[in-house]
């Protein structure tokens, strides 16, 4: 489970930029065309491109901190690109972060890749990862074939040269990236909860989500109105686990906990509680700026 703690933080805030020589560029393979579709019972469907706060060109960046020490910086871009199947325009989810020097003699983590979805449904045709931790490289690859409900997962843990393919079976089926883009998309009631699936690699994730009450918070990047949501992540499936593989645990989650803004649905803070301590995520910086978006709907 601590690799959702890591994949939710690496989607909304973590780790250290410009400390770390980055890691290579993820190698894009062939994407197959998405399939339409829309919410569940349990989820609804996301706004439409037109009516949405946000679009590409957006560049969002997280401070993390541990324990209140801080540790780490990420950063999330949205770009437009040219769909290989020849469809609509993909809407592209860029993330990259490292942790700083200052922790690397207890934990050492670097994350880059990007997620590509469907621009009106928001829901990932293919992504990839590649994440370094404590000097071991793996990269993690989804292609996601929603005729199927199937999701094709190549697992590369380069530190073994060893490669697994897996099939997932979904529902929903969101990667990390694309869950965090929908929190931004979709109307949550207070006190109404919704679910919805997760993809993490090999395993799969139930997440309840319970809308609470909006307020004031205050960031490194200003003061916003944001409504507090309980995430309560619960394990439904790990495909093909082979406990001879387990690594190490830095520590189970003990609950989540986020605040999206009224303002463009910006993700403007994170909490995380584990058995390793207390995580904190907010946002740091928005471009264009929280002003500069402002100006260009005044007359």
């Amino acid at each position: 489970m601590n690799v959702l703690v890591v994949g939710l933080l690496a989607a909304g805030a973590l780790c250290v930029v410009g400390f770390l020589t980055p890691p290579p560029a993820p190698h894009p393979i062939p994407r197959p065309p998405a399939q339409p579709r829309g919410g569940t019972p349990q989820w609804p469907a996301p706004l439409s491109p037109a009516e949405r706060a946000f679009g590409p060109g957006e560049k969002i960046v997280h401070e993390v901190a541990l324990n209140g020490v801080q540790c780490g910086q990420f950063q999330m871009s949205l770009k437009e690109a040219a769909n290989a199947s020849g469809g609509p325009p993909v809407l592209v989810v860029e993330f990259d972060g490292y942790t700083g020097k200052n922790i690397g003699w207890l934990w050492n983590y670097q994350t880059k890749g990007a997620s590509y979805l469907d621009a009106t449904t928001l829901l990932p045709e293919f992504t990839e990862r590649l994440v370094t931790k404590k000097g071991k490289s793996t990269r993690t690859r989804m292609m996601f074939h929603r005729s199927e409900s199937t999701a094709e997962v190549i697992i590369e843990k380069l530190y073994k040269k060893k490669t697994t393919t897996l099939q997932v079976p979904f529902k929903l089926g969101l990667d990390v990236p694309s869950f965090i883009v929908h929190l931004r998309a979709v109307s949550l009631l207070e006190g109404k909860t919704a679910t919805l699936e997760l993809l993490e690699g090999d395993k799969v994730y139930s997440l309840t989500l319970t809308p609470g009450e909006t307020g004031v918070v205050d960031v490194k990047a200003g003061r916003f109105e944001a409504q507090s949501v309980t995430i309560q992540p619960r394990l439904v499936a790990h495909v093909g686990h082979d406990a001879s593989e387990d690594e190490e645990d830095e520590g189970e989650y003990k609950s989540i906990q986020c605040w999206i803004a009224k303002e463009r649905r910006l993700p403007v803070k994170f909490e995380i509680e584990t058995a390793i301590g207390s995580i904190r995520s907010e946002l740091a910086s928005v471009e264009p700026s929280v002003q500069a978006a402002d100006d260009k709907t005044k007359p």
